[in-house]
């Protein structure tokens, strides 16, 4: 699927992709940039949250 960007409020005829997921059960969690991380390695089994 692609979409026209817009310039200036109109449509260009320019096109870019768009990337379309079709995975919604695999999720990644950067541990380094959250707060309260304790929280999720206390929730996590500790085979996902092993450096």
């Amino acid at each position: 699927d692609s979409v026209g960007p817009r310039q200036e409020h109109s449509q260009s005829k320019l096109t870019q992709k768009i990337i379309t997921h079709s995975d919604d059960s695999h999720f990644l969690i950067n541990m380094h940039a959250l707060h309260n991380t304790h929280l999720i390695r206390e929730t996590l089994p500790r085979h996902l949250t092993a450096p």
